[in-house]
């Protein structure tokens, strides 16, 4: 099963720093990454539009250089030179925050396919518009088609879109509402025979998602999705998902 580092969370390092998805992919984890865009069309890891300066003052990174704003930030180019170095089992799972920012989809393809990593990365959470667009720039760059129980943007859909809609990979997240992570859902997901990625509870920490703060429920849920054997999951706690599964299964 695949064990997806969220921002690269786990080993107390700073999330989406080069440090910390350095560390998980040598501790043998997949990472997932957000990616966004600056005002000169430079990639950066980064969760926010913003960013504080020194003196703590908000930084609009859209309407920043990279050059203003290098100090703060990683570039998802050093990243790629990393990932290309690491085991090539390992996979990338990777967030454009904000596919409207600018020409950021053509960016993100031709990064990963100028370093041959097609096979190993995949995007996840665009819109069908997005998904045309970066099918149409490059076929082979793998689209992970986000599912949860409600539509909670347009970058979320539902189970019953599974049948008429064209994605390479299932990015199963339930944000803490009806149960979604049941053995008939998956059968239901299976039947597409993708692969199929899911969201730990943590993730959505900030949220109403029942199990998202109490480690115990967390294993539970942990346990529930490896006896469905789904192919993978992403985590805040990648060691201590990786030592659950191999002490419980």
């Amino acid at each position: 099963m695949e064990i997806f580092a969220h921002r690269g969370i786990g080993f107390g390092l700073t999330e989406n720093s080069i440090e910390a998805f350095e560390k998980c992919l040598d501790n043998g984890f997949s990472i997932e990454v957000d990616v966004q865009k600056t005002s000169d069309n430079k990639l950066i890891l980064l969760h926010n539009k913003f960013i504080k300066d020194y003196n703590g003052k908000n930084i609009n990174i859209e309407r920043s250089s990279f050059n203003e704003i290098k100090c703060h930030v990683y570039s998802f180019n050093s990243l790629l030179n990393i990932f290309s170095g690491k085991k090539n089992n390992l996979k990338m799972a990777i967030h454009i925050k904000d596919e409207n920012q600018g020409d950021i989809l053509k960016l993100v393809c031709n990064e990963i396919f100028n370093k041959k990593l097609t096979d190993r990365c995949f995007i996840f959470d665009v819109t069908k518009n997005g998904r045309d667009k970066i099918k149409k720039i490059n076929p082979l760059i793998n689209i992970g088609f986000s599912v949860g129980e409600k539509r909670h943007s347009k970058t979320i859909f539902l189970l019953e879109d599974l049948d008429k809609e064209n994605y390479d990979i299932v990015w199963w997240d339930w944000w803490g509402y009806e149960k979604l992570y049941t053995k008939k859902n998956l059968e239901r997901i299976k039947n597409s025979l993708k692969k199929v990625y899911v969201i730990s509870p943590e993730l959505h920490k900030e949220g109403n998602h029942p199990s998202a703060r109490n480690l115990n429920r967390i294993e539970n849920v942990w346990n529930d999705l490896i006896s469905l054997n789904v192919d993978g999951i992403c985590t805040d706690y990648p060691s201590r998902l990786f030592n659950f599964y191999n002490k419980h299964h």
